[in-house]
């Protein structure tokens, strides 16, 4: 227990650290109780922190298999509890809605029970910057326990490029955060620094920059049909939600100048930009050709690229926007790439199960053909192929209870079903809104909350967790 105390109390460092944004926009805007909060919420994470690391570090152990999953759900936790005080001093929400807040942050998913209106400008920074953190601690996660323990048929041959130890501290654990943290906060400042350039607002490029690395649905400031009324600004966003979207390890390949690896080793990311820009073309020629609607090439690719990054910024507020519903839930619930911010099943396990069902077609027509080899020398031993279709059936199961959860609590079909998409994937836009504000609004608000964190977490580590804890 002792290294997992430690590894919470770096996140509630880097959490406290984070919160130097929105007090530095709180004093700009010279907003003294925000000032304070802020300031003192700061203070006291960042001492309780030190206190934690400076009691528990020198007896921290190497974790066990078992412990690794404890961990990951320990973070998760701790983050969310962490993000939920300043709701409840600032806001003056109750526990209930501000854990939901904190949980919507958090995870990325962006949806709020507030107007726009009536959120200050250090919470909308504060929102985007949890947000922000969140996506940053999902990477850590996925390179540090996801991919390594192979959770739901995660590959882990590329591991190289970022992780240099599993250590619980010491210059490897830094190393690899480095690996990490470095290129998000570069194309974060550069899509800043982008929009900014564009002529888009501060605190607008602020927000949606955060967003589009995070793959975050929060952006208050838009409004109407557009998201910036501005061509370059929305071009801008879509190449970032692509690269939040995208895995980590396609990008240090990039840099890495190993342009022989991107296609033979990794072709999951330049397949997710290909479905992207094919649906995003696809749909506004049908509506062009058989709707005799204008031609909006550039509007559709934002839009499609918003809901499978999971990133559920779109030119509208309703369901999917100008995707058609049953291709937006498609999207939403497959995602986009392993080693990235997004949520949902990842292409990468898609695609698996694809070939692995073609091959078990094949295998009835030709019984006596060896086909299994081909699939395990493509994407490794058959072990990884069952666990990938434990974790399908397993997100589907989810989806299942979180839809029958919805329903229970009042929605009817369509918004039952579109919340528990969007919860469990992260997709802000297909959340019902306005059930959180309904009479029974916090318990709506913790549904999703428990279903935003189950998909950020992956069932299979919640399971693996409760499993450990059990046999301790």
């Amino acid at each position: 227990m002792s290294a997992i105390f430690s590894i919470c109390s770096m996140v509630l460092f880097g959490f406290a650290f984070c919160l130097s944004a929105p007090f530095a926009v709180a004093i700009m805007g010279q907003n003294i109780a925000q000032i304070e909060g802020f300031g003192l919420i700061m203070i006291a994470y960042l001492f309780l922190s030190m206190v934690v690391v400076l009691a528990f570090n020198r007896q921290a152990k190497r974790l066990t298999r078992g412990g690794m999953f404890v961990l990951a759900c320990c973070c998760w936790i701790t983050l969310v509890f962490a993000a939920t005080l300043p709701f409840v001093v600032l806001e003056n929400m109750t526990f209930a809605a501000a854990l939901y807040e904190a949980s919507s942050a958090a995870t990325a998913l962006g949806t709020t029970m507030l107007a726009p209106e009536a959120i200050s400008t250090p919470m909308k920074a504060y929102r985007a910057i949890t947000a922000w953190f969140g996506g940053l601690m999902t990477l850590a996660l996925i390179v540090y326990v996801l991919s390594p323990y192979r959770v739901g048929g995660l590959p882990n041959r590329d591991l190289r490029f970022l992780l240099h130890g599993t250590g619980t501290g010491g210059p490897q654990l830094l190393r690899t955060l480095a690996e990490i943290a470095l290129p998000y906060f570069a194309l974060t400042f550069i899509c800043l620094l982008l929009l900014l350039v564009q002529g888009v607002r501060p605190l607008d490029a602020a927000l949606a920059s955060t967003a589009a690395l995070s793959t975050n649905g929060f952006l208050p400031t838009q409004s109407g049909g557009t998201v910036f009324n501005n061509r370059g600004a929305e071009i801008t966003l879509i190449f970032f939600m692509m690269a939040g979207g995208t895995s980590i390890i396609w990008h240090r390949m990039i840099l890495a100048r190993r342009f022989e690896l991107l296609w033979r080793e990794h072709r999951e990311s330049l397949g997710a930009i290909v479905i992207m820009l094919t649906f995003g073309g696809l749909i506004s020629l049908v509506n062009g050709i058989l709707r005799d609607q204008p031609f909006e090439l550039l509007r559709h690719i934002f839009d499609v690229t918003a809901i499978m990054t999971t990133t559920g910024i779109t030119h509208h507020s309703s369901h999917a926007s100008s995707i058609p519903i049953l291709l937006g839930f498609m999207l939403a619930m497959g995602g986009a790439t392993t080693f990235s911010t997004s949520g949902g099943i990842k292409l990468y396990r898609l695609g698996v199960m694809l070939f692995n069902s073609i091959a078990e077609a094949r295998q009835l027509v030709f019984p006596n053909a060896i086909l299994a080899g081909r699939m395990d020398e493509r994407f490794g031993r058959s072990g990884a192929t069952k666990a990938i279709w434990s974790y399908f059936f397993l997100f589907i199961l989810t989806l299942c209870v979180g839809f029958l959860g919805f329903a229970a609590l009042g929605m009817d079909f369509e918004s039952a079903f579109s919340s528990a998409v969007g919860s469990l994937s992260s997709v802000a836009n297909l959340v019902d809104g306005a059930a959180v504000r309904a009479e029974n609004g916090n318990l709506v608000g913790l549904w999703i909350a428990a279903l935003a964190l189950a998909g950020r977490l992956e069932i299979l580590v919640i399971l693996a967790a409760i499993s450990d804890i059990r046999q301790r």
